[in-house]
Parts: C-alpha cells; sequence; structure tokens
C-alpha cells in the first residue's frame, strides 16, 4: 500500500516502539477474529460460542480478548439497534443499544466469569482488548466494564475503524479511569466510525490518510486493508520511532 501515512493526535506525538508493537499486534488478532480458531492457531482459554466471536487467549503470556466484527444478518440487526441506552453501571452515561445488550449477555456466561479470574489471577503482564468495526465498539465496553471490575489491573483497548459508542457522559466516566486506555484507528476515507450516536473519545486516536484514496463503502472498511496498512507498511512507523518514550504507562492508585 503506497503513499499512506498517519495523522496523529493526542499524546501520539511522543510515543516510540510499544505502541507500534501493541497496535501492530492487536491488527494481527483482530483480523484473526474473523477465522476459526483452528484456522487462526489460536487455543483459547475458555469455550465461548463461537456465534459470539469473543475469543481470550495468552499470547507471550499477555492476556489477549479479541471480538469478531460484522459478518452475519444477526450482526447487523445489534448493528441497526443503536439508540442509546442507559449503561448499568450508576454514572457511566449512555451507549450503543445492540453492543451493550450482546456484550452483557456474555458478561454475564459462566465462561466469561472463568475469563475474569484468568484477569485477577494474572501477574506483571498486559491485558489487550481489541477488534474491527462492531466489534471496536463492543471492545470499548468489555473494557470499560473489566476496568472498572478490577481496578487494579490495566487494560489496553485497541480499537480498527470502530463506529460511535456512547454519549459524553460515558467516556467522561472512562477518563476517570486509571487503569484504561483506548487507542482508536481509523482510515480517514472509512465512514464507518461517522455511524451512530453519541461520540467517540478515545485516550489516543490514529487517522491514516492514503494517496490512493479508496470509494468504495466495503473496501475501504475491511480490516484486511488496515492489516496491510499497519503490519505491512514499515515506513508508516517512521514517525514512532523519533522517541522511545512508553506511552503505555499507568497510574494505578
Amino acid at each position: 500500500m503506497r503513499g499512506v501515512r498517519f495523522l496523529i493526535f493526542n499524546s501520539l506525538l511522543v510515543c516510540g516502539l510499544q505502541i507500534r508493537q501493541t497496535i501492530q499486534r492487536m491488527a494481527k488478532y483482530s483480523s484473526k477474529a474473523y477465522m476459526s480458531p483452528e484456522d487462526a492457531k489460536i487455543n483459547t482459554l475458555t469455550n465461548l460460542p463461537e456465534t459470539l466471536g469473543i475469543r481470550a487467549f495468552f499470547d507471550q503470556n499477555d492476556l489477549i480478548i479479541t471480538c469478531r466484527g460484522t459478518c452475519n444478518i444477526s450482526d447487523w440487526t445489534t448493528n441497526l439497534n443503536c439508540f442509546l441506552t442507559k449503561h448499568p453501571f450508576k454514572d457511566s452515561g449512555r451507549v450503543h443499544q445492540g453492543y451493550l445488550h450482546d456484550v452483557w449477555d456474555v458478561i454475564n456466561m459462566s465462561e466469561f466469569k472463568e475469563i475474569e479470574e484468568k484477569i485477577s489471577s494474572h501477574k506483571n503482564r498486559d491485558i489487550l482488548i481489541g477488534g474491527h468495526s462492531s466489534a471496536g465498539a463492543k471492545s470499548v465496553i468489555i473494557g470499560h466494564y473489566l476496568a472498572r471490575s478490577h481496578p487494579e489491573k490495566k487494560f489496553t483497548v485497541v480499537t480498527f475503524g470502530s463506529p460511535k459508542t456512547g454519549d459524553s457522559k460515558f467516556y467522561k466516566n472512562i477518563e476517570s479511569l486509571r487503569n484504561l486506555n483506548i487507542i482508536s484507528v481509523n482510515f480517514r476515507d472509512d465512514v464507518v466510525p461517522l455511524l451512530g450516536f453519541g461520540t467517540s473519545k478515545p485516550d489516543r486516536q490514529l487517522d491514516i490518510f492514503s494517496d490512493e484514496k479508496c470509494c468504495h463503502l466495503i473496501k475501504s472498511h475491511l480490516m484486511l486493508r488496515y492489516e496491510e496498512a499497519l503490519i505491512h507498511n514499515t515506513e508508516l512507523y517512521q514517525l514512532f520511532e523519533r522517541k522511545e518514550e512508553d506511552i503505555l504507562r499507568f497510574n494505578i492508585n
């Protein structure tokens, strides 16, 4: 992919290799989320139903949770259920009704409680959550839930082409959490991040510009396109390598 460059917002101006590795890693696994566990070569920690598209596994001792984006009629029905509804947690604002409903069903499953047990016993390693498209929005809701439920742990959410998730009060609640970091990556010609109600206010946002603008609504949004830009285009990260300050530090009181 030629002529691709980043427009970098917020504190990413001083980022280093850690952010590059985290984004590349989650781009790879967000693509694998569309594959079967066998094809993706992932050993999951628990047997959540594959129809949910949510997996948890260890990679280099880090705990990774991935969500799968839209791929069937049921997913589209969830996407269209986009009016904002009150979050179950007090003072957490309003979020996308369809995504919240799906996520909360998963959170209440015994299999997800097994994942939370792994989080509680997880020592000195990162917990990464990510997904593409609607899965990015679900990842934010999952990350918010886990950060509030496990304040002694640190969580990083990376989204790719995610639609709007919640209102300003929801993101204000996220900002109050010292153990949650959200990174949003979007192509500038991808319209999906503009869809939905509410706002999008990650801690760090990366916008990808391409000299070869894609006018196709579906192709511009494909995870494969994000993966090619973020993993296979080494020139894209020249800005990242000017400094090696680790921006993914957390202050946990």
